[in-house]
């Protein structure tokens, strides 16, 4: 994987564990690992990458294949142990608006596409993820969750992941 820079002026990485840790201008930048979600902070050129966090467990991925609009389901007996999920899109690009869909009916066969709705938070307003975004979630009543693009996500599959918080 690329090692990706998000913003400016203290910058922000991500990558994954086994990716050289660039080496910032000067400290106060973070390094996030997608795959194992340890946060690392660059305290200067002597100590270098200094970790944070140890990191909260990676439960699954979510991936929209290539030309698709909708990611496989991931069921609730992955996440449901934990108070919140976080949901991370990694990929520089999105081709459509990509939003969380939750499927609650108990009584139909998860892949229906009339059985999947939006989740919102708050009341009214859709929760998406933008490109190397990450949204939280109370895990909730939900039987399972997916991502859902507006239009076919064009270029290359497109990953997101789903990790368990605690707090």
């Amino acid at each position: 994987m690329t090692v990706l820079r998000l913003s400016h002026p203290e910058p922000r990485y991500t990558g994954l564990a086994a990716d050289s840790k660039p080496t910032p201008d000067s400290p106060g930048a973070t390094f996030f690992e997608t795959d194992t979600g340890a946060t690392y902070l660059y305290t200067g050129v002597s100590v270098g990458w200094v970790q944070q966090s140890a990191g909260v467990p990676l439960l699954a991925t979510f991936t929209i294949a290539e030309n698709g609009d909708a990611s496989n389901a991931v069921l609730a007996a992955v996440y449901a142990q934990y108070r919140t999920v976080s949901i991370i899109a990694d990929d520089t690009a999105l081709t459509g608006t990509v939003a969380v869909e939750a499927y609650q009916l108990a009584s139909k066969s998860i892949g229906s596409d009339a059985s999947w709705s939006t989740v919102q938070s708050p009341p009214g307003t859709d929760v998406v993820v933008a490109a190397q975004k990450c949204i939280v979630l109370l895990a909730s009543n939900f039987l399972a969750l997916r991502m859902k693009s507006g239009s076919a996500e064009l270029n290359a599959d497109k990953v997101f992941y789903l990790y368990g918080n605690w707090s």
